[in-house]
C-alpha cells in the first residue's frame, strides 16, 4: 500500500514540475492588468483596517513594500 501511495506522490510531483516549467510566465486567465493610476486611487482610499487586513494576508514587509512603490509613484507624479 505504501508503494502505491508513493508512487501516485512522485507522479504528482512529475505533474507539478512539468506544469510549472511550461506554464512560467504566462498570466491567469482574463485577467487584466491594473494601471499604475488605478492602484494609486485604490492605495489612497486604504484605511487603516484594510491595512491590518493587509499585514494580516500579506504580511507586514510586503505591505511596506506596496506602501513606498505607491508613495514613489505619487511623488514622481506630483499628487498630494
Amino acid at each position: 500500500m505504501d508503494l502505491a501511495v508513493d508512487d501516485l506522490h512522485h507522479l504528482r510531483d512529475l505533474v507539478r514540475k512539468e506544469f510549472t516549467a511550461q506554464y512560467k510566465n504566462t498570466k491567469p486567465f482574463r485577467m487584466e492588468e491594473i494601471s499604475k493610476d488605478e492602484m494609486l486611487f485604490h492605495y489612497n482610499q486604504l484605511k487603516m483596517e484594510d491595512m491590518d487586513f493587509l499585514i494580516q494576508k500579506h504580511g507586514l514587509e510586503k505591505l511596506n513594500e506596496y506602501i513606498f512603490e505607491q508613495e514613489t509613484y505619487k511623488a514622481k507624479k506630483g499628487v498630494q
